[in-house]
C-alpha cells in the first residue's frame, strides 16, 4: 500500500535548451555612379539589428540586419566617402527539447566585420556574428515534504534545499530619443557612419516590478565643411524602464539589451548649429529568478513495517549572482612615419571563452589616421584579456557581455601607447544536487520481528553521530532518543524501541 506524501508545488521556467552558434553571412554592393573609384578601404562601422526569433519543435532560427557604413578613400584623392550597405543575417540552431511553447531570449553580437575592394567599382562586406539562444518552458514541479498517514509511523527525515527558480520569462520594446550637439569646431555636413553600445547597468525589482537601467553609447563619425574634414564624436544617453513581471519575494533578474532600429536625423539634411535626433528602439529581455526554500524528504522509515522507497535525483540551481570585472588591456599600435594623427579608433569584441572561473577574449583595436600630407590610412592590432574574478565557493561563471567601447592612446616610438577599459558582465552560478523521497509505499505483513531488537539498548555514540540514523537502525525515533537521554547525543546512550 502506498503512503501519500504532502507535495509542495513549485512554478518555474525549464532552461529545455541553450546554446551558441557562429553565422558568417556577406554581401557585394556596386558603388554608385555618384560615388568616386576605391582606393582604400579605411573602416566598415556597424549597428546589428535583431529583426526575429522564432522557435519551433526542435529548433530556433534568428534573424537580423547588419547596417554597415564603409568608410573609404576614393582613388582620385577627393575627399573620403561613406557607402552605406545592408546585410541580412540568419541563424538557424538545433535545440532539441525546444517548441513554439517555450519562451526564447537571443542574443547576437558582431565578432567581426570587414570590407574590402572586390575591384574599384564594387565592395565585397562579411560579417562574423555570434548568435547566442536560450529556450524556457513553464513547467511547475513538486516535492514531497513530508508524510501524510501519520497512523503508519512513518519517519521522515526532512532537509532544505535553497533553491532559484526562474519564475518568469519577458520581454519589453521601447524607444529612446535624444538629441546630440555637433562636435565643437566642425561645421556638419553629413553623417557618414555611426555605432551604439548598449550598456546594462542595473536590474531590481521594486514593488513587484521589475526595474532596470543603463546608457546607450552613440559614436557617430561626422562629415565637415572642409574638405576632408572627419569630425568623430562620441554621446551617452541614459534610460530607465519598468517591465510587468510575474515575481514576489526575494527576486532578482537577468536582462539583455539589443537593438531593434535606430535612426539619426540632421535638421533640413545638415546640422549647421542643430542637433541631430536621435531614435533608438530597443527590446529587453529578462529572465526573472526568485529564492526560496524548499523542504523535502531525505529518507524514511517505520518501525512497524517494511518500507520501500523511490529516490528522484534533481539538479536544482541554488544560486545566481551578477559579476562585473574590469581591467584594462594594453598594447601597441603602429602608425607609419612622424606626424601622423590618430582621428578616432574602433573595437572590436571576437571570441569569448568561459573557463571554469575566468573569462578570455580577443579585443581588436583599429585607428583611422591622417599622414603629414593629408591621406588617410588605417592601422589594426589585438589585444588578449583575461578576467579572473572572485566568485562564490563551487560557482561557475557565465559571461554575458564584454565591453570595450573606448580606447586612449599616447605617443610612443613608431605608433602608439594604446589603453582599452574593458567591463565584463558574467553570472556566477551554483548548483545543488538533492537526492529525495519521491514514494513511499508499506507492506503491511512484512515484520521486522525477526531482528529481535531488544526493547532498550545502550549504545555509545561518539560526537557528531547522526542521530536519525542510530533511531533507523535501532526502530526508535529521534525524538525518543533525545527525551530518554535528556536532550544528549552523545556518550553512552539509552535507544527504545518504538513502534
Amino acid at each position: 500500500m502506498d503512503t501519500a506524501l504532502n507535495k509542495d508545488r513549485y512554478r518555474n521556467f525549464t532552461e529545455v535548451w541553450s546554446g551558441t552558434a557562429s553565422c558568417d553571412a556577406g554581401t557585394e554592393v556596386v558603388v554608385p555612379d555618384t560615388m568616386p573609384d576605391i582606393g582604400t578601404i579605411l573602416d566598415t562601422e556597424s549597428v546589428l539589428l535583431i529583426r526575429s526569433k522564432q522557435t519551433e519543435a526542435g529548433s530556433i532560427t534568428l534573424s537580423a540586419t547588419v547596417n554597415a557604413s564603409v568608410l573609404y578613400a576614393p582613388e582620385d584623392g577627393s575627399p573620403p566617402r561613406c557607402l552605406q550597405m545592408t546585410l541580412p543575417v540568419e541563424s538557424r540552431m538545433d535545440a532539441p527539447g525546444a517548441d513554439s511553447d517555450c519562451r526564447t531570449v537571443a542574443q547576437l553580437r558582431i565578432r567581426s566585420i570587414d570590407a574590402r575592394a572586390a575591384n574599384p567599382r564594387k565592395i565585397a562586406l562579411r560579417a562574423d556574428v555570434a548568435c547566442t539562444a536560450a529556450a524556457y518552458r513553464k513547467e511547475d514541479f513538486e516535492i514531497p515534504s513530508s508524510a501524510m498517514d501519520k497512523d503508519k509511523t512513518v519517519q521522515t527525515l526532512t532537509k532544505t534545499a535553497h533553491l532559484l527558480l526562474t519564475a518568469d520569462v519577458r520581454e519589453k520594446t521601447f524607444v529612446i530619443s535624444d538629441e546630440y550637439a555637433p562636435p565643437s569646431g566642425c561645421t556638419v555636413e553629413g553623417i557618414l557612419s555611426q555605432r551604439v553600445t548598449l550598456i546594462q547597468e542595473d536590474a531590481k525589482f521594486v514593488s513587484g516590478k521589475l526595474v532596470f537601467r543603463g546608457r546607450v553609447r552613440v559614436f557617430l563619425l561626422f562629415a565637415g565643411s572642409e574638405p576632408g574634414q572627419l569630425c568623430p564624436a562620441v554621446y551617452e544617453t541614459e534610460f530607465s524602464q519598468i517591465m510587468e513581471a510575474d515575481c514576489g519575494g526575494e527576486a532578482m533578474a537577468d536582462v539583455s539589451l539589443a537593438m531593434t532600429g535606430v535612426y539619426f536625423d540632421l535638421p533640413n539634411g545638415r546640422l549647421g548649429n542643430g542637433k541631430v535626433a536621435a531614435e533608438l528602439h530597443l527590446v529587453a529581455q529578462a529572465v526573472c529568478m526568485e529564492e526560496t526554500e524548499a523542504p523535502y524528504i531525505a529518507d524514511t522509515y517505520s518501525n512497524s513495517a517494511i518500507l520501500t522507497t523511490t529516490l528522484k535525483t534533481q539538479n536544482l540551481l541554488s544560486t545566481c549572482s551578477p559579476v562585473i570585472a574590469r581591467q584594462t588591456v594594453m598594447g601597441f599600435l603602429e602608425l607609419p612615419g612622424e606626424g601622423t594623427e590618430a582621428l578616432f579608433f574602433r573595437t572590436t569584441v571576437g571570441n569569448i571563452n568561459d573557463g571554469a572561473d575566468n573569462v578570455s577574449a580577443v579585443i581588436g583595436v583599429r585607428a583611422i589616421y591622417r599622414r603629414r600630407d593629408g591621406s588617410l590610412g588605417a592601422s589594426s592590432t589585438r589585444l588578449n584579456a583575461e578576467f579572473s574574478p572572485d566568485l562564490p565557493k563551487n560557482a561557475t561563471l557565465h559571461s554575458r557581455c564584454l565591453l570595450a567601447p573606448e580606447v586612449f592612446a599616447s605617443q610612443a616610438s613608431g605608433g602608439l601607447d594604446v589603453r582599452v577599459p574593458a567591463e565584463l558582465y558574467a553570472m556566477a552560478v551554483t548548483g545543488e544536487e538533492i537526492t529525495c523521497v519521491d514514494s513511499v509505499s508499506v507492506d503491511e505483513e512484512a515484520s521486522r520481528q525477526e531482528k529481535k531488537i531488544p526493547s532498550l539498548t545502550l549504545v555509545h555514540a561518539k560526537a557528531g553521530t547522526d542521530l536519525w540514523s542510530l533511531a533507523k537502525q535501532y526502530h526508535s525515533t529521534v525524538e525518543a532518543i533525545r527525551a530518554v537521554n535528556d536532550g544528549r547525543e552523545e556518550g553512552l546512550l539509552l535507544i527504545p524501541k518504538c513502534k
